[in-house]
């Protein structure tokens, strides 16, 4: 009888004493600098440094990106793109592989979009640039 009444005034003998708090769930991870960008890739977490270093924390590892500071990101999972004050738009795949997309010798890349297929939009400066789908002509 006091189990049935303990539930029709919200109580529950089954419930912790102590309630649950979400910061009990959020994984904190030190990094060495500041976060320019911060994605998935297939599930896993990736922080970009704003010094150009994709950083992997629950794997311990890191994968230079860039020769100077990182200015713009995107991702859709698959995929993260960064753009960077070296004027390269690096692509690096949730295998961990990186790889030059594009290079803008002596500009900075401002902004990126990512498209279907694999097309990634990205400006340096007043100039903006589409490179396509593979395959793509």
């Amino acid at each position: 009888m006091k189990a049935a009444s303990d539930r029709l005034h919200g109580m529950s003998p089954e419930m912790p004493s102590t309630p649950s708090s979400l910061t009990d769930k959020v994984r904190t991870f030190a990094l060495d600098g500041a976060t320019a960008s911060a994605a998935f890739l297939r599930g896993t977490c990736v922080f970009i440094s704003e010094t150009g270093t994709a950083l992997f924390p629950g794997a311990d590892r890191t994968l230079a990106l860039h020769d100077g500071v990182v200015l713009c990101a995107a991702g859709d999972g698959q995929r993260l793109v960064t753009g960077g004050d070296d004027g390269k738009v690096m692509e690096m795949l949730a295998s961990g592989e990186a790889k030059t997309i594009a290079t803008q010798n002596g500009r900075w890349i401002d902004r990126i979009a990512l498209g279907p297929d694999g097309a990634v939009a990205y400006s340096a400066g007043k100039i903006a640039h589409m490179v396509p789908a593979k395959g793509e002509v």
